[in-house]
């Protein structure tokens, strides 16, 4: 009978044991899942803010291409203003074989 008990007691105090080491890894692991939520938290700010950097870089690139647009615009009425004023610049022309000449 006394072996029976020192058994039990052998039996309580090994799960003791297990039980201690098993807390301290629960411990230890809500002590990592806590730097891990943290971490987590701070690459969700990194991410928005980088989020918000590509926003902002494709608006700009969205007005660049507007500009470029009416730039280009611009450029082509000039050309057809200045191709305009230039044939008005021109002497009119006669029917084909007649140079220029006026009549004696």
């Amino acid at each position: 009978m006394w072996k029976q008990v020192l058994d039990y007691v052998k039996q309580i105090a090994t799960q003791a044991g297990r039980l201690q080491r098993v807390e301290e890894g629960v411990k230890d692991l809500r002590l990592e899942v806590t730097r891990l939520d943290r971490e987590i938290v701070e690459l969700n700010r990194k991410f928005d803010a980088l989020l918000a950097v590509v926003r902002h870089l494709n608006t700009r690139i969205d007005h660049e291409r507007e500009n470029t647009q009416h730039e280009y615009n611009n450029l082509v009425l000039r050309l057809e203003n200045t191709l305009l004023r230039f044939e008005r610049r021109l002497p009119p022309s006669g029917p084909p074989g007649e140079l220029n000449s006026e009549p004696s």
